[in-house]
């Protein structure tokens, strides 16, 4: 059996591109990691009530509702932009950009009047269970306000990392997300904070808003100059409404699955600071920055695969795509064991990481924890695989499934439990279902694709 030089050459010109990204990945999110440990004690020492920093957290967690949203718009530009490129078609390169930010853009603004319309009418204590003693409601929400701001033009900035992604450079959105975190620790260690915790609460948040959006910036710019986006930078005589239909009906499962996924994986610091307290959210911080430290690089990871495999199907390498899912299935293992492993040295980690200020660990928490972040390795990669696929309806039905049971487990168990770790364990269960049939799911249609 004679094997083609070209398709030697080939295959090690593509593992090449993907080897690259993902040795970028983990060294960026490696020192991101660190950067995630560092900055806990920092907030600790920056905001010193427990509640106020909660309620900071939670408003974070509400944040990342909103950089959830893109209507889509991200996939689609990605799968849009992947396929031009691969065909050679510069002019629906420039279309496909030009129409996704146009339609962002004008998404960005409508948020932008939201947030400040309510801004005006929401009770922001109430919405996060902050007792106005602890943040006057005017100092609330002028935090709020400044700090969804600074999130929604990060919303429209974002786009770029679709666009890395479908020119193969997915790395390029860890060094943002590093950059943000190098900034954000290097302010937490050169900021003089005073002794009332509310001015503190204002100043982080005017910092948060700058801090989000520069890395964006900068990194827009310098994607745009690369040889292979020349003359593809965001143009008004490009803007195309058709081409915004079509990445809209590309996109609009995504969109589906996006506020999906926030209902399920984003809302858990709102949960425990509704129905619970804003206090326990710094605890939940604690367990959640040690366990979804390596489920976030994992997640990272899967990046630069997703592009991989959409450019892998519009070739027709089917069995490339088979071989990977067999190494991402032996990859999610590997991790799932080192999860398991980290609740062995929960309680020497934490007090090592926190010092003076460590937690008594519950390990009875900390395996829910654990149970949880495997649960989520485990969709993260069947995901990475079937967004790939543009093969998503299983993972729709599963989600809503997921959704309406996480709520009503959550609703159901404060009635009987004042314990918040309730809300970790709904999520977990939750994605079961999910986790029993896509991968039978996806045998079927890999199979179906190599006849």
């Amino acid at each position: 059996m004679r094997i083609s030089l070209s398709k030697i050459r080939e295959s090690l010109f593509h593992n090449r591109i993907l080897a690259g990204n993902l040795a970028g990945v983990f060294v960026f999110k490696g020192l991101g990691m660190l950067l995630s440990l560092v900055s806990m004690p920092l907030y600790m020492d920056y905001l010193d009530n427990r509640l106020v920093l909660g309620a900071w957290f939670t408003i974070l967690s509400v944040i990342n509702w909103i950089v959830s949203f893109d209507l889509g718009i991200g996939n689609g530009l990605r799968n849009n932009l992947t396929i031009a490129l691969v065909q050679k078609d510069t002019l629906w390169a420039r279309k496909t950009i030009s129409s996704s930010y146009g339609s962002l853009g004008v998404v960005s603004l409508l948020l932008l009047a939201i947030v400040w319309l309510l801004s005006i009418v929401v009770d922001w204590n109430a919405f996060f269970n902050v007792d106005e003693t602890v943040v006057p409601s005017a100092d609330f929400q002028n935090v709020v306000t400044i700090t969804l701001s600074g999130l929604v033009i990060s919303f429209f900035l974002r786009l770029i990392t679709s666009v890395n992604a479908a020119i193969q450079y997915p790395v390029i959105n860890n060094v943002v997300t590093f950059l943000t975190s190098l900034l954000l620790t290097l302010w937490l260690l050169l900021a003089n904070p005073t002794s009332d915790c509310v001015a503190n609460l204002r100043t982080i948040s005017r910092a948060y808003f700058v801090i989000v959006n520069l890395p964006l910036v900068v990194v827009t710019v310098i994607t745009f100059c690369l040889p292979k986006l020349r003359g593809c930078f965001p143009r008004l005589k490009y803007f195309n409404w058709e081409t915004s239909r079509q990445v809209l009906s590309v996109g609009i499962i995504y969109f589906v699955l996006q506020i999906l996924f926030m209902l399920i994986f984003v809302t858990n610091e709102w949960f425990v600071s509704k129905f619970f307290s804003p206090d326990d959210v710094v605890v939940y911080q604690i367990y959640n920055r040690l366990f979804f430290v390596l489920s976030n690089v994992f997640m990272l990871i899967l990046m630069p695969i997703v592009a991989a495999i959409t450019k892998a199907y519009a070739e027709g390498r089917i069995e490339w795509i088979s071989k990977m899912k067999r190494l991402l299935y032996l990859s999610t293992a590997l991790v799932s064991a080192a999860q398991l492993l980290l609740v062995v040295f929960l309680q020497q980690i934490v007090n090592f990481w926190l010092s003076d200020k460590a937690i008594e660990v519950d390990y009875s928490l900390a395996l829910i924890f654990a149970f949880t972040t495997i649960i989520s390795m485990w969709v993260y990669m069947q995901s990475a695989i079937v967004t790939g696929l543009n093969r998503l309806r299983l993972q729709l039905y599963c989600y809503i499934f997921a959704v309406i049971f996480k709520v009503s487990f959550i609703l159901v168990a404060t009635r009987f439990t004042d314990c918040w770790y309730v809300v970790m364990l709904a999520t977990g269960l939750s994605l079961l279902p999910y986790c029993i049939l896509q991968p039978l799911f996806l045998e079927r249609i890999l199979k179906k694709m190599k006849v």
